[in-house]
């Protein structure tokens, strides 16, 4: 790693139901990298990423 600085990711998922939880994380600069359909539920699931540096 450089001086000081560090890279971070993070990952999180969704379902598509929880409209909320996925409008969070857009505005806090996640991007959307995939998606599944979850076997236990049925539901469709959205996976997310942020990328960031802290120093």
């Amino acid at each position: 790693m450089g001086e000081g600085t560090s890279k971070g990711m993070l990952t999180v998922g969704a379902y598509e139901e929880n409209a909320r939880a996925r409008a969070f994380y857009r505005r806090g600069g996640f991007e959307e990298i995939g998606s599944r359909e979850d076997e236990l539920t049925g539901s469709r699931e959205y996976w997310t990423e942020w990328k960031g540096e802290s120093i």
